[in-house]
């Protein structure tokens, strides 16, 4: 019998397979090891092999925070969780290489090394530059102001007047983000299934769609998932207001 608890909190996502196949492997004596500040994370295929799973850098952090020495994920996961410094991160392609390594004491080939930060570099590629729209000089200097001081903004005006493209170009005059802020948005993306490269080094733009529901937007649902806020969060959430877009959803 396995037993997940504490019981009233809803499971779901398959990260736990891998830690559940080998405690149950060590509960039935086919292997023997010190799970002591050890800890695993992974799906697992029929045929054994460790499939990516989501929020890896979450899980990481919140490893380390509780006192955890080792984790052991997924060999796609590793460049991720490798970004949190203090606990050593080994990445597997199937569930034996991790067995020989913690049973029998044989090396991982991918174990990953920790970087420090110095050698992350900011790949930030800003695809709109504010200096690149020709007119709208107040509108411009509107988003100077807001982007200075932390503000919001409201732009008005019919559609095509360049209100998109002015809120996009909004991103490239705020600060770069900082290597905190980096592993924060990061960690957020990484949980929400959305992260394509290791990082994330530009503050997000969201424009989600007009007819958007409250849910979309601010997160939440039967399957909590966080909404466009959230995904905006260090960044830029730009929504079209008008009577498409309901009061209740605003």
């Amino acid at each position: 019998m396995i037993s997940l608890a504490p019981a009233e909190v809803k499971k779901e996502g398959s990260g736990l397979d891998v830690a559940i196949a080998l405690s149950y492997l060590l509960a039935s004596g086919d292997i023997i090891f010190d799970s002591k500040d050890k800890i695993f994370l992974g799906e697992l295929s029929l045929d054994g092999r460790l499939r990516r799973v989501k929020g890896a850098l979450a899980f990481a952090r919140k490893a380390k925070e509780k006192g955890f020495r080792e984790i052991y994920l997924p060999i796609e996961n590793a460049p991720e969780a490798v970004l949190v410094e203090g606990i050593a991160v080994f990445g597997a392609e199937t569930l034996q290489e991790i067995i020989n390594h913690i049973a029998h004491d044989t090396d991982i080939n991918q174990k990953i090394k920790q970087e420090k930060k110095r050698e992350i570099k900011n790949l930030r590629n800003i695809s709109l530059d504010l200096a690149d729209i020709k007119g709208q000089e107040s509108a411009k200097r509107a988003l100077e102001i807001a982007a200075a001081g932390g503000h919001n903004i409201a732009l008005y005006g019919p559609p095509g007047t360049g209100k998109t493209m002015l809120a996009k170009a909004l991103s490239g005059i705020l600060p770069p983000l900082s290597f905190d802020e980096i592993l924060e948005v990061t960690e957020i993306h990484s949980m929400s299934g959305f992260l394509n490269d290791i990082l994330v080094f530009e503050r997000p733009f969201r424009s989600p769609h007009h007819t958007a529901s409250h849910v979309a937007i601010i997160g939440g649902g039967s399957n909590i998932k966080p909404g466009e806020v959230t995904l905006a969060h260090k960044g830029v959430l730009f929504l079209i207001v008008g009577l498409e877009r309901g009061v209740y959803a605003v």
